[in-house]
């Protein structure tokens, strides 16, 4: 097939063509090959009248396509559409063909621009489609979004919005969104017709393709949209269901990662608004609203995205926990600490179990374990709040005892005697009397210029004389299980190491594609290679390392596992102090 696209003699490829073999192993072109002589040979022979392309979809060949290829072959087509010939009614079914070989897939319309294309080089062939749908032939009421485009004439769209309230308006809602608008009397003259269509109070899909239509009209105009255009887009999201609200994450997306000047404060509020009500179960409008709020943060509308979250996690009651919002969550933790940590100390102090789950999730995930430095002067807070702040990072922040304990360091910077005695005992216990290690040298760490530094040396001194104790009282008999207990534990602990690591295996993308083997005994593997210039098998060695991770058990966790999780429930769930 590369020999035959550079000769490409229509006489191998009509040959070829006709045994089924065209599309069969057909490559990309390379960037500067737009035009490959097969292209220009298959449009020659099907104007010539010597093959049908158009009738390639009810080919066997054309069904057999699968996988990869059928792209290659949408792509080859696509770049022929535009100068082939053929009445209105084959193309149309040539192209519906197309996009429904390609299913769901986010290239499956590349075929509709083709048509449009097709479209432009005749006008006329446009025209027919907008007549045949006027008459309401089905399949022509489908194409007459792209005819509309096409004709780029508002007018015509405009004609069909108003004449008709089925799927033909949806179309010329979609075409109005498109065709360009370069003075303001058109976009006034379209927007007046977007006004009628709200005031008659549309279903779903109407009202999404208005909000669409009418940001895409003010989208070249390079200015904030005027009022009326951001009263429009609220009112049509007021009765919005799934479809409009998925169009608004969308628009808001656009906006976002364009930086599009129409990202005035009142579009960006009305469309977070009406996404407050998003259903959790439509996850591809959740993965579009994720991607929408990361790029808010980017866009400089931080604060609008870090509250709209705010408001939605709430009110979600846990169906879209901050995990979904990955994107959103990566951005939130990349953003200036005093802003992050203003967000963290908010989240907290709201008392809302779901803001906070999401930050102990956070934080687990953080890598190394992540220290909050925070001024809480400028929050502003009273004793009794930063006292449950304190309490909060504790309840939810146990088994990342640095993040926990940085937040009662910066709590002991600023408090009054008081207070300082009680921030230091709940440094001491839970967290110096559950943990040593990597907590001990982060609080050693902290300098003697620190105004915590006193309370800090403190608790550590508590935390010496407590583990004395513990050794002065011996082994304790009772308090030690049997040894057919402990193996008992082991053997579970095992096993549900094993099924945890058979989990993980069957999540990870890279697991499915590559292969596994078990090696029973050594510290090396040996894989034979084949090189791409041919010949035998040659032997590659791999040598074996060490890989793990660890993790610090809480001491809490074993002398009193009940009593740690009460402690943890109560510090989660009691009230925030005034």
């Amino acid at each position: 097939m590369d020999a035959l696209q550079e000769s490409a003699a229509p006489e191998e490829a009509l040959a070829l063509f006709e045994a089924g073999e065209l599309f069969k192993n057909l490559k990309w072109p390379r960037a500067d090959q737009a035009e490959t002589p097969l292209l220009l040979s298959v449009i020659d022979l099907h104007n010539a009248g010597r093959i049908d392309l158009l009738t390639l979809p009810a080919r066997p060949e054309f069904g057999a396509l699968e996988g990869r290829q059928i792209f290659v072959v949408q792509d080859f087509l696509n770049r022929a559409i535009p100068r082939l010939t053929g009445t209105v009614r084959a193309m149309m079914t040539f192209v519906e063909a197309l996009v429904a070989k390609a299913s769901k897939d986010m290239m499956a319309g590349v075929a509709n621009g083709g048509f449009i294309s097709w479209c432009q080089a005749q006008p006329s062939r446009a025209q027919e489609v907008v007549a045949m749908a006027r008459s309401g032939d089905g399949q022509a009421s489908r194409f007459a979004y792209l005819a509309l485009q096409a004709l780029a004439d508002p007018a015509d769209a405009r004609d069909f919005v108003a004449a008709f309230d089925d799927e033909r308006r949806d179309g010329a809602l979609l075409a109005l969104g498109a065709i360009p608008h370069p003075t303001e009397d058109a976009r006034q003259t379209t927007m007046t017709a977007l006004r009628k269509v709200i005031d008659g109070a549309p279903g779903d899909t109407t009202r999404a393709r208005v909000i669409e239509a009418c940001i895409r009209i003010h989208g070249a105009t390079a200015a904030a949209p005027p009022t009326p255009a951001v009263a429009l887009i609220s009112d049509a999201l007021t009765g919005g269901g799934d479809i409009t609200l998925h169009a608004a994450a969308g628009q808001l997306f656009d906006l976002a990662i364009g930086q599009s000047a129409l990202m005035s404060a009142d579009l960006v509020a009305s469309l977070l608004d009406a996404l407050k009500r998003v259903n959790s179960d439509n996850g591809g409008t959740i993965d579009l609203l994720d991607v929408a709020l990361s790029s808010l943060i980017e866009a400089g509308f931080a604060d609008e995205a870090v509250a709209f979250v705010t408001t939605l996690l709430p009110l979600a009651h846990g169906r879209i926990p901050l995990s979904r919002l990955e994107g959103f969550r990566d951005a939130l933790w990349k953003r200036p600490a005093a802003d992050f940590n203003g967000t963290v100390a908010a989240w907290w102090l709201s008392g809302d179990h779901y803001l906070s789950e999401g930050l102990e999730v956070g934080f687990r995930q953080a890598r190394p374990p992540q220290v909050l430095d925070m001024d809480l002067g400028p929050l502003g807070l009273t004793d009794g709040q930063t006292e449950s702040l304190c309490r909060k990072a504790i309840g939810y922040g146990f088994l990342q005892p640095i993040t926990a304990s940085s937040v009662l360091v910066s709590a002991l910077r600023t408090a009054g005697p008081a207070l300082s005695k009680i921030v230091e005992d709940l440094l001491y216990d839970p967290l110096l009397t559950s943990y040593g290690g990597d907590l001990v040298d982060y609080l050693k760490s902290i300098p003697v210029t620190d105004p915590a530094y006193a309370a800090v040396r403190r608790a550590l001194r508590r935390k010496t004389k407590y583990l004395k104790g513990l050794s002065d009282a011996g082994t304790i008999k009772e308090l030690h299980p049997p040894e057919s207990h402990r193996q008992a534990e082991r053997i579970r602990w095992q096993d549900e190491m094993r099924i945890a690591a058979e989990n993980a295996r069957k999540q990870s993308p890279l697991l499915s594609i590559i292969p596994r083997s078990v090696l029973l005994y050594g510290r090396q593997s040996l894989t034979m290679v084949q090189d791409p210039g041919g010949g035998a098998p040659r032997p590659v060695e791999t040598m074996l390392h060490t890989h793990g991770v660890s993790m610090e058990m809480p001491r809490l966790q074993l002398l009193d596992p009940v009593g740690l999780d009460q402690m943890l429930l109560a510090l989660r769930s009691e009230p925030v102090q005034s």
